[in-house]
């Protein structure tokens, strides 16, 4: 709660340097926030103009002054949407940080100004397949691999799949994984191993 109190008040700063005119709005209408706060990650949505980004890093230094909570520009990067290399070069000269192409990974997920392509979502497949290396399959009955695919393989979909939508073949892709498991105790199984079907065994995870 404490640390809470204390990111609140980096909002507010901005926040307060947008009212006196010293820092211009995002310019897309569609952003409603200049500052979003999840845990320690923060992002900063910043006009590629001089002053802007000037007072950006003066509101950082002041924040990181009175609070402690310093900005490391080594962990940090640059995302330009729609900047002229003019622009992306003010900014790294003004911020010496890393200048990052879309997609970027934010609280863990992959965000893109464009559609995810299959390369940015098929992690999210391989670590679900992942898990089935490391169990002793031939040891659990199938309650028991019924329990890890719906505590374990699904959770880990959870905050994706809550936060972005994606395309219907990556639910078939964790869903051929988690069917494998559960039936053959392998990433795959065959027609003749799976008992019942998919839909009746998890009902209320599969998403059309």
């Amino acid at each position: 709660m404490l640390f809470i109190l204390v990111m609140e008040m980096l909002q507010r700063l901005f926040q307060r340097a947008a009212s006196l005119g010293v820092l211009s709005p995002p310019a897309s209408q569609v952003i409603q926030h200049q500052c979003s706060l999840y845990a320690d990650d923060v992002v900063l949505f910043v006009n590629p103009a001089a002053q802007d980004m000037i007072t950006t890093k003066e509101i950082l230094a002041l924040f990181g002054d009175v609070s402690g909570l310093h900005t490391n520009l080594q962990k940090s990067l640059i995302a330009p949407i729609a900047c002229s290399d003019s622009e992306i070069t003010l900014a790294a000269q003004l911020f010496p940080a890393e200048i990052s192409d879309f997609p970027i990974k934010y609280l863990g997920l992959p965000l893109t100004v464009r559609r995810l392509r299959k390369a940015h979502l098929q992690p999210l497949v391989d670590r679900v397949a992942a898990y089935i290396p490391t169990w002793k399959a031939s040891l659990l009955n199938k309650a028991g691999r019924l329990t890890l695919v719906k505590v374990t393989m699904s959770a880990a979909c959870v905050h994706t799949l809550i936060s972005l939508k994606v395309p219907d073949w990556v639910f078939q892709e964790i869903d051929k994984r988690r069917r494998g498991f559960l039936w053959s105790g392998k990433e795959k199984a065959n027609g003749g191993q799976c008992l019942v079907a998919w839909s009746f065994v998890c009902p209320k995870v599969d998403v059309a």
